[in-house]
């Protein structure tokens, strides 16, 4: 007989609460919900001795995210990818398509394509297709139906990006994380600038609810300038660990993994608070009952925008994998082990 933990979100507000009603314990909640409690045998986990007085439990789900990919259709994206004999356009447009094969229900997806017209070379991408459920074959459609003979232009990303504020892009969304995905083989020109993109991306991230964006450079011709793309992962608050804080693509391979690596993370290990916390700096996570470091590379890192915990490297793997037997995240208590008593649902 084996038995097997349930993975189960549960999510405690304790400690510093002198002020609130007595909510008392909570229970135990389903894989990706919803529990609470204090190690009573409810299914909570120990908090540890001392940590506080009063807990109740808050909700938190794991998040299908809305992402709005801007696809870059310029005259460069002609040119030939290293190592194969396809252009950059062909590549970007075939991982596209394995990219919805693999994960088309992880996520609502939308599109804009700039420019929006091959012949006004610097006419902004349009929203093409709102985020919205269901929309990957409208998506395809319009991608499949492009080619090396019937794209080309200038590279408009700021004034596209605009496009995308307020409520247009339908990430107007609070009830998911919302994301841009970045893909672009150049510098911005037609009179948007390196720091205006910057400043647009950070509008989007300052925007209610708020929107991250993603960064992917695609051939030599986007690491010409490579502090341009870092700048705009920064802003975006999707920077990564190391000097290349954007996705680097200068093969097919690389833009397949930096797809999945994307969508992947974001959808499996993104979980939102219906309740904000006063110090986010007390939010602490554990995975099977060990405590994960606040850590953006492979730990956790609060977005206030969305209200949102989110998972990175080696502590999303473990979530992604099933490796994890229980994920419990707790306010206002110190970090340290903590046990977790035997789900009632546990599987014999």
């Amino acid at each position: 007989m084996r038995k097997t933990m349930a993975l189960a979100a549960a999510i405690l507000l304790s400690g510093c609460l002198g002020s609130l009603p007595d909510h008392g314990g909570g229970g135990s909640g389903a894989a990706g919900g919803s529990g609470g409690g204090s190690g009573n045998g409810t299914g909570g986990p120990d908090v540890p001795t001392g940590c506080g007085k009063q807990t109740f439990p808050i909700m938190a789900s794991k998040v299908s995210p809305n992402i709005m990919m801007a696809v870059d259709e310029s005259g460069s994206m002609k040119e030939q990818i290293s190592g194969s004999t396809n252009s950059k356009w062909t590549t970007l447009v075939g991982a596209v398509n394995d990219l919805f094969m693999k994960y088309s229900g992880s996520a609502q997806w939308g599109l804009s394509v700039f420019p929006h017209t091959p012949a006004d070379s610097c006419s902004a991408g349009q929203v093409d297709i709102a985020v919205a459920g269901g929309t990957t074959p409208a998506i395809l459609t319009k991608l499949n139906g492009m080619n090396d003979n019937n794209i080309g232009g200038n590279t408009p990303t700021n004034q596209t990006l605009q496009a995308f504020l307020g409520s247009a892009a339908g990430l107007a969304d609070t009830t998911h994380t919302n994301y841009v995905l970045l893909m672009t083989d150049g510098q911005p020109n037609c009179g948007g600038d390196a720091k205006a993109v910057a400043a647009t991306v950070a509008a989007l991230y300052a925007q209610t609810p708020s929107v991250r964006t993603f960064v992917v450079g695609i051939g030599d011709g986007a690491s010409s300038d490579p502090n341009a793309l870092n700048s705009w992962a920064d802003a975006g608050h999707t920077a990564r660990a190391g000097a290349t804080k954007y996705y680097q693509v200068n093969t097919a391979a690389d833009l397949a993994n930096a797809f999945s690596d994307i969508v992947n993370g974001v959808a499996s290990c993104t979980y939102q608070l219906t309740m904000k916390p006063a110090d986010a700096s007390l939010i602490v996570a554990y995975i099977g009952g060990n405590a994960v470091p606040q850590d953006s590379a492979n730990g956790t890192t609060y977005d206030p925008g969305s209200n949102s915990l989110i998972f990175h490297g080696a502590s999303c793997d473990q979530i992604k994998s099933g490796a994890a037997t229980s994920l419990d995240i707790v306010y206002g208590c110190p970090a340290g082990p903590i046990g977790r008593p035997v789900q009632s649902s546990d599987a014999q």
